[in-house]
This record gives C-alpha cells, structure tokens and sequence, in this order.
C-alpha cells in the first residue's frame, strides 16, 4: 500500500511546488521616500508625499501614529501619517511588484523630473561618463552603467538638460533600485 501512495505523494507535492510562483519583494514606501529625497532632495517631498507615502496598500510600510519627527522647530507625524485612516495599519510591510505600483512610480517620477528647481539642479552638470556612473550610483551600487548606453544617449541630438532628465526619469522608475 506504501508503494501505491508515494507516486501520489510525489504528484501531489510537485503539484504544490510547481505552482508556486517567485514574488518580487520589493522597498516599503519609507525606503522608497528616504531614497529618492537623498537623490533629488526636499523639493521632491510633495511629490513623495502624494504618490508614495499616502498608499501603504501598494508599497507597503503601514503608517505610525505613534512616530513623529521634529521639522523646522516644530513636531510634525506627517510622514507616518495614516492616509487612509487605521485601515493603513494593517498594510505589508514590504510593497510587490504590480501595475498600480508601477503607474504611481511613473507618476512620481515624472512629477519630480517635471519639477523646475530639481531641473534646474540636473542642467548644472555636463554629460560625461563619470558624471552619468555616478548619478547611476545613487540608484543602483551593484554595477557601473553599460558605456553603450551612455554612447546611444549621448548620441542624441537633444540638449543635455533633456538627457539628464530622460535619465533621471528612467533610473526613477526602474524597480531594480526598488528590490530587496
């Protein structure tokens, strides 16, 4: 009878194991938030605040009531706030990959590149190699960027304020910077 139920064992449990799927953990929305005002600074807040912050659901990171921090003199629990009042508590504790999050990414981004000051900040420099590894660097530290790409981005016949935000934007979006 033993002899009978091991291939049934065996189906069953290949069965469970080949449905299993591997699931991208990703950043919380605190990591994302910390990360993106260290690279682009403050004036990125607002931006943070309404696309990344306010939606534990999607990003994970359930808010804090119980956190606050000290802001110009003045005690603010802005940034564990709970959005979406106590149901934000019960949110993951980290994000995964899906397209609400992947278009609240988009629209973060592209509201910060839009930005005139932080546009202002990407034109200073010029759109060298060593430049463009280092700004790549903030994002992601495990490579340097592929020289073919900056060649192909180089070429371009766009000023180089454009190439600096058309990086920025993708470097924003990418959700290798985001993986845990």
């Amino acid at each position: 009878m033993f002899k009978t139920l091991i291939p049934l064992i065996v189906i069953y449990f290949s069965n469970c194991f080949a449905s299993i799927t591997h699931v991208e953990v990703l950043a919380n929305k605190y990591y994302i938030s910390k990360k993106l005002i260290s690279i682009y600074g403050k004036q990125a807040k607002p931006y943070i605040k309404k696309y990344i912050l306010s939606q534990s659901k999607v990003f994970g990171g359930s808010c804090d009531p119980y956190s606050f921090e000290k802001e110009n003199k003045k005690v603010s629990g802005q940034k564990y706030e709970c959005f979406k009042g106590l149901a934000s508590l019960r949110s993951g504790d980290y994000g995964h990959q899906s397209v609400t999050r992947e278009l609240l990414m988009e629209k973060a981004c592209q509201a910060i590149t839009k930005d005139k000051i932080i546009q202002k900040g990407l034109r200073k420099n010029k759109f060298s190699y060593h430049l463009v590894n280092n700004y790549y660097h903030k994002f992601i530290r495990t490579n340097d960027f592929k020289k073919s790409a900056y060649v192909e981005i180089n070429k371009m016949k766009i000023p180089i304020s454009k190439k600096w935000t058309l990086l920025s934007k993708v470097l924003c979006r990418s959700k290798e910077w985001q993986k845990i």
